[in-house]
C-alpha cells in the first residue's frame, strides 16, 4: 500500500474494477472524439473529471506529484507533434 494512503482511504478489495475501467475508457473516447475547436465541450469534460476526482476524495497534490513522473513523456510527445 502506498505510504500516502491509510486503510480508511484505500479502495475496498472486494469491488469489481470493470465499471471503473469501462467509465475510464468511455471518458477517453469522449475526449478523443470531441471535434477540434469544441472548447466548451472539452471544458465540460474537464469539469466532470475534476468533480469525479473531488468526489473520490483524492488530494490534487497527490495526483500532481504522480503526474510529474509522466511529464517528460508528455513533453516529448508534445514537442514531437509540434515539430511535425
Amino acid at each position: 500500500m502506498p505510504p500516502d494512503l491509510n486503510r480508511d482511504q484505500a479502495a475496498p478489495r472486494g469491488l469489481d474494477a470493470r465499471p471503473a475501467l469501462l467509465a475510464t475508457i468511455g471518458f477517453v473516447i469522449a475526449v478523443v472524439a470531441t471535434p477540434p475547436g469544441s472548447w466548451r465541450i472539452l471544458g465540460l469534460l474537464a469539469l466532470g473529471f475534476i468533480f469525479m476526482i473531488a468526489r473520490a476524495g483524492v488530494e490534487p497534490g497527490t495526483i500532481f506529484v504522480r503526474w510529474l513522473g509522466l511529464l517528460f513523456a508528455v513533453a516529448f510527445f508534445a514537442g514531437t507533434a509540434a515539430v511535425v
